[in-house]
């Protein structure tokens, strides 16, 4: 018996039913690198990102509380993104998130997904038992191979070995995983994947034409095929490498 495949049209998570930003203000991994060490392909505060292409002041400046969005209600119904910038940026301190989870916690049953790039701190909040019991935990993990040329957060090895001692120090909390953007993994993948546990994976290629070290399609749909044995995969953006001309046998690594 396998899981769902679940194709995607939109950019959102299909489950997802809201997005609401408690936090905002500029992403930050390493102020010493280009971008702050900004993620080359991320959708909103990257090099070709839509806040930096539209200039939008939200994801300007220090990270800061919206209040316009922390005083609007949610219905029980909702299954809530709230953040287009990672809420444990080096420079995101506590006294932050706080706010934005007591506001998620008073709304249960609600659904909120947390989703980081540096599942450490988010490791450090739950061992503080200020993360709400309503909220599925989960991290982007492109690979499990480390590309540090793309971003300054976490190693993608790191983020796997922290969600796998969430899923295991934490087991009351649904995990998550997405490879969005799927970048070349190794045949290991899949099984360190199901190490975390997740309630649901997502997989998708890059939709800003960075030229990443993307894998070969058939490479992709094998992944696909690998995690519906143990979670429901939410697929995106399904297509050929952007570097591949034609068919080529495939190739690992």
């Amino acid at each position: 018996m396998t899981f769902p495949i679940i194709y995607a049209t939109g950019l959102m998570f299909p489950f997802v039913t809201r997005t609401d930003n408690p936090i905002v203000g500029k992403c930050q991994w390493d102020e010493k690198r280009e971008h702050d060490g900004r993620c080359v392909y991320c959708y909103a505060q990257g090099p070709k990102g839509i806040a930096v292409q539209k200039n939008m002041p939200l994801y300007k400046g220090p990270p800061r509380l919206n209040e316009k969005v922390l005083r609007k209600s949610l219905k029980p119904n909702d299954f809530l993104f709230p953040s287009m910038r990672d809420w444990f940026n080096p420079n995101m301190s506590v006294e932050l998130r706080v706010p934005a989870y007591a506001w998620i916690r008073k709304y249960a049953p609600v659904k909120a997904l947390i989703l980081t790039k540096n599942p450490k701190g988010l490791y450090e909040d739950l061992a503080e038992d200020l993360v709400p019991r309503n909220c599925v935990v989960g991290a982007t993990i492109e690979a499990d191979v480390d590309y540090p040329q793309l971003s300054g957060a976490p190693p993608q090895t790191e983020r796997l070995e922290y969600m796998r001692m969430i899923h295991s120090d934490f087991p009351e909390y649904k995990t998550f995983v997405s490879a969005e953007p799927v970048l070349r993994f190794t045949t290991d993948f899949p099984e360190k994947i199901k190490d975390v546990g997740p309630w649901a994976t997502a997989v998708g290629y890059d939709s800003r034409k960075c030229m990443l070290p993307e894998p070969l399609l058939p490479n992709t749909e094998w992944l696909i095929g690998e995690l519906s044995w143990f979670t429901t995969v939410y697929v995106k953006k399904l297509r050929q490498a952007w570097w591949a001309e034609g068919p080529k046998e495939v190739a690992w690594g």
